[in-house]
């Protein structure tokens, strides 16, 4: 059966990676914008509904393709001809839902024939009454049907889980702008390797590198210079049980509390912002840099998310002259940092 894997855009490939480590049996895999759709079975449920660095994870029930003349109404009618049975049947073996009742998550081209809120509102109507079914319009927590604007089709799925992946129960405590945990769960793979160690972040925030770092077996240190922060990210921790609360401390990025030569890996979404002056931020990453130095190994791996990525990757030159960088531009609500990996 096929599924459909939606994430940040730019992270595409590091899905791809995480489904095909994850689920042995995924095949005829392909990648479109923000999207990564393969084929497995239902019986690898629990694979599927732990992938990190997916967004939401959907059973695919059908696609409309992308043509002159396709409208409201004629979209509505092909995907009121697709089958949900036989996929909600299989889902129920895995989850309760209350069958007759649904949610509708929509994404289309604003074109002439489409609109996202206009199909949305009008397509709710004709399917509660077409299927029986009551339209819950806010919930999306029972039985959420997604209908997403691919490259050449628009794909027609099912939401596997009540809440979307990116939902991470651990994180109850974070301010605004705090970095979301699939973006953390894809810097900590691309830092890592898969591989597990001692792992820094030097400006841990409400510490969500921290946990997804945790979430993968390292031994995890954190510090920010706001205390605020490292509290948030101390009792985060602490909901996946981490007892190493003396390993977070309130400490300057550019003169932390840590060991010479301790750390395998790091990885910072570094500081940005109007309110700071690019030069303040180049002095501020310099020094972090040269801390990072001072801490990591000398064959350790380092993945940083910045808005200014040519200052970085020049900063990383200096301090690291034996580096080796890849860098990969994301997007996500208007904003588009890169991620910068530095195998140092």
């Amino acid at each position: 059966m096929k599924f459909l894997a939606f994430c940040v855009k730019g992270l595409e490939k590091v899905v791809k990676d995480e489904i095909i480590r994850t689920i042995d049996d995924a095949k005829n895999i392909e990648v479109q914008e923000k999207l990564v759709v393969f084929e497995t079975t239902f019986g690898k449920w629990k694979e599927l509904v732990d992938l990190k660095t997916v967004d939401d994870i959907c059973a695919y029930i059908g696609e409309v393709e992308l043509r002159n003349g396709l409208n409201h109404k004629t979209l509505g009618d092909e995907i009121l001809q697709m089958s949900f049975h036989n996929t909600l049947e299989a889902m129920n073996r895995y989850r309760e839902f209350k069958e007759k009742q649904f949610s509708l998550t929509v994404s289309l081209p604003n074109t002439e024939g489409l609109n996202t809120n206009k199909f949305k509102d009008d397509f709710a109507q004709i399917f509660a009454k077409d299927k029986g079914w009551g339209y819950l319009e806010r919930d999306h927590e029972n039985l959420d049907i997604r209908i997403f604007l691919g490259e050449t089709s628009i794909f027609v799925g099912v939401r596997l889980t009540q809440k979307s992946l990116h939902d991470r129960q651990y994180k109850e405590f974070f301010k605004r702008g705090s970095l979301r945990p699939t973006i953390a769960a894809a810097m900590v793979s691309l830092a890592t390797k898969e591989k597990t160690g001692n792992f820094a972040d030097t400006f841990c925030g409400s510490g969500t590198l921290l946990c997804e770092a945790y979430l993968k077996g390292n031994q995890v240190y954190g510090s920010d210079i706001d205390k605020t922060s490292v509290h948030f990210s101390k009792e985060n921790l602490k909901r996946l049980d981490y007892d190493g609360e003396d390993n977070v401390n309130v400490s300057d990025a550019k003169r932390t509390l840590f060991k010479n030569e301790f750390f395998d890996f790091a990885a910072s979404n570094l500081p940005w912002g109007k309110q700071i002056e690019v030069e303040s931020i180049t002095e501020t990453i310099r020094n972090a840099l040269n801390e990072y130095k001072r801490i990591l190994k000398k064959d350790a791996s380092l993945c940083l998310l910045t808005k200014h990525p040519e200052m970085v990757e020049s900063l990383i030159a200096e301090i690291f002259p034996k580096h080796k960088t890849t860098s990969f531009q994301i997007s996500l609500v208007g904003q588009q940092p890169t991620m910068i990996v530095a195998s140092i």
